[in-house]
């Protein structure tokens, strides 16, 4: 909490603060450790060369920048703290003035070349690249004083050693390479000498490979033996020695990299605890099953087999477990032994003891026929009794998944039981339980019912309307079923038609008003199911009637003219509303039946015609004479002849189509008959027609 080592986001909201902040705590307290100063104001250049990177990184200012994981900066101060001590570049002591940096040889200060050795005596200058004497001390361009600037290089190239060591350290491998590869590009003969850290650094590289892939490999195996003995906790921590920077290579003779077997490990240890805390979890008393509780040591033995503790509880669970399906089937047999006696109560009293998760198909199967019956029996017993109170039937609301909200009783069983009253409804109650003493009673009394509604039945067939009403009446008012009250009101009825038809009878014939009596008398004689003393007046009624029709002539509905001869054939349309007539004038006309006006003629033969028909369609007529002719009568503004049919050899007297209009028959003089095929012609022509009724006109 002092404000020193408090991380910059935390200074700025308390909320921002993650595991990356405590870690820059921990950095600053380490950076008070090796300065004794406060890390209020930070110089790195008073820690040690080899964690001055370390440190630099942990106190970065963004978050993202610092070392992510505690695991990492642990790896990063023991890699820097396992590298070598670096001695100090050392520069090259001071030259005189001419004097060759190689062979020590005095030159003349214009030389630009040693004359003993051939070395360069021109050398960049340090500030600012230009050309300057090896031996001059400051730069005559910049002013940088050589000496300075040396010392700057050596510390600058005594950090890069240092860094490239920590990455060997670190087996960051490629890194390393690459900055040493950088390292000896930036060779200065006057800071590093004869060059040769570079080379060997290299090669220090591919020691420590080769060294680091076989210790993996061991590593490897280690962790994996763990495994096989269920230890994941040391196989994971067995593979927290491999570097960082390798944990996601591949091993040889292993699949897996060291990550991925880390990975797989902790899963497996976080699965484990989490297992342990559901299987330490009490159950509450109210629930004595622990078939979840089983499960999970199940699965646990499975993850660690070797653990005792988990075994016992498994073994105990498991003896609960035989003595709960003893218990469940003791329940389940008395719960079949009730519901055979039909006390559906105890029944599910029974069931409602057993466990759900050792409820089978069989006890939920018996579990809801016990249901429905013992709910049955409710709506039987309350219907029963408001009918038997009210004389009316319950009206019972839909249950909540009636289909389109209709009423339960609707259903055509209950509608049909209800028609014949409290029967039918109080035997489905004793066959639901057959020992109610109230119901055994109530069906006697129905049954007593049901016969004075027989004896009702036969009186009516008697026609003894009196004695039937009074075998009714018997029944009490509520108990009538609408079968009996629809009978009752129908005999009640009938007895009143009966009289009031008698009354009428008898005034009409005292008053001779005869038109029409024969039907009430006709009605009488059914009700009463005799003529008895109407027969007389009856037979004397009908004998009237007869002579009356008799003496009526058939009315004739009208005349069409228009022939100029004799009408030979006709023939009415299919629809009924026209007639086709052939005459010995060699013309055929089309008539109205409605209106008897001519809708046309039609003319082409040269002699009578005398037969005429048409087509089951109604779009085609044909007619005979000397020949068969085929005429279109669709349109009624004009009629043209499709074609002549020859072939007999005498007068053609007789023509007719074939229901499915496809043939027609003619008979002839010539004492043969002959069938023409028609039906392609007629869909050609009516093809034709259409195309041009499609056509647009000019």
């Amino acid at each position: 909490g002092t404000l020193d080592f408090m991380p910059p986001e935390q200074r700025r909201d308390a909320a921002l603060v993650d595991q990356r902040s405590d870690l820059w705590s921990l950095a600053a307290t380490l950076y008070q450790v090796l300065t004794g100063e406060s890390p209020k104001v930070i110089r790195l250049k008073k820690v040690p060369p080899q964690l001055q990177d370390v440190l630099d990184k942990a106190l970065e200012e963004a978050k993202d920048d610092r070392y992510q994981t505690a695991r990492e900066f642990r790896d990063a101060l023991r890699s820097s703290l396992a590298a070598p001590d670096q001695p100090a570049v050392e520069a090259v002591a001071e030259l005189g003035q001419g004097e060759c940096p190689e062979c020590h040889a005095k030159n003349k200060d214009t030389k630009k070349y040693c004359t003993g050795c051939g070395a360069s005596l021109r050398v960049d200058c340090l500030g600012c690249n230009e050309s300057i004497p090896v031996w001059d001390k400051a730069c005559g361009e910049c002013g940088a004083r050589q000496q300075e600037e040396i010392q700057k290089l050596q510390k600058k190239r005594t950090r890069q050693r240092s860094k490239l060591e920590r990455l060997l350290q670190a087996c960051e491998f490629d890194k390393a390479r690459e900055q040493a590869s950088a390292y000896r590009d930036a060779y200065d003969p006057r800071v590093d000498g004869d060059n040769q850290y570079a080379d060997e650094f290299v090669a220090r590289i591919d020691e420590k490979k080769e060294l680091e892939q076989k210790r993996i490999v061991e590593l490897m195996t280690e962790a994996k033996s763990h495994q096989a003995e269920f230890d994941y906790d040391s196989g994971i921590r067995t593979l927290e020695q491999v570097p960082i920077a390798l944990m996601g290579q591949s091993v040889q003779g292993h699949s897996q990299t060291p990550q991925e077997v880390v990975d797989e490990l902790t899963i497996t240890v976080t699965e484990i605890k989490r297992l342990d805390g559901l299987l330490k979890k009490r159950i509450p008393k109210a629930k004595k099953t622990r078939m979840d509780q089983l499960e999970i040591a199940k699965q646990l033995l499975d993850l660690q087999p070797n653990r005792t503790s988990v075994q016992r509880i498994h073994d105990k669970l498991i003896e609960r477990e035989r003595e709960l399906k003893t218990e469940t089937e003791e329940l389940a047999a008395k719960a079949q032994t009730f519901y055979e006696q039909q006390d559906y109560d105890q029944c599910l009293q029974q069931l409602e003891k057993i466990q759900k998760d050792y409820l089978t198909k069989e006890t939920e199967t018996l579990q809801q026929s016990a249901t429905k019956k013992k709910d049955r029996l409710e709506e039987l017993e309350n219907e029963i009794d408001h009918f038997i109170e009210t004389g009316k039937w319950l009206e019972m609301k839909p249950p909540e998944n009636a289909p389109f909200g209709l009423s339960w009783f609707i259903r055509p069983t209950v509608k049909s039981k209800r028609s014949q009253g409290l029967l039918p409804f109080v035997e489905e109650y004793l066959e639901l339980r057959p020992d109610s003493e109230k119901m055994l009673k109530l069906r006697g009394e129905l049954l007593e019912h049901q016969k004075h509604f027989e004896e009702s039945k036969k009186h009516r067939a008697a026609f003894d309307y009196n004695a039937a009403i009074e075998a009714i009446e018997v029944i009490p008012g509520p108990m009538r079923s609408p079968e009996v009250v629809s009978s009752l009101r129908k005999l009640e009825s009938e007895k009143q038609q009966l009289s009031d038809l008698i009354t009428t009878i008898k005034k009409r014939v005292k008053g001779r008003d005869l038109d029409g009596l024969l039907t009430l008398v006709d009605r009488a004689v059914e009700l009463r199911g005799k003529p008895g003393n109407l027969a007389v007046l009856r037979e004397q009624l009908t004998d009237r009637e007869a002579k009356r029709i008799l003496g009526q002539s058939i009315q004739k509905r009208g005349t069409l003219i228009g022939h100029t001869n004799h009408v030979i054939g006709v023939a009415f349309s299919p629809d009924g509303q026209q007639i086709l007539s052939g005459s010995w004038d060699k013309t055929i006309k089309l008539w109205d039946v409605k209106s008897g006006k001519e809708l046309g003629t039609l003319e082409g033969h040269k002699h009578s015609v005398v037969s005429v028909v048409f087509s089951p369609d109604g779009q085609t007529l044909a007619s005979s004479g000397s020949s068969i002719k085929l005429w279109d009568v669709k349109s009624k503004k004009e009629l043209t002849t499709l074609t002549t049919l020859k072939g007999h050899g005498s007068h053609v007297v007789s023509v007719a189509f074939s229901p499915d209009g496809q043939l027609i028959a003619s008979g002839s003089h010539d004492k043969t008959i002959k069938l023409w095929n028609v039906g392609d012609y007629l869909k050609a022509i009516d093809y034709i027609k259409k195309k041009q009724s499609a056509e647009p006109s000019d």
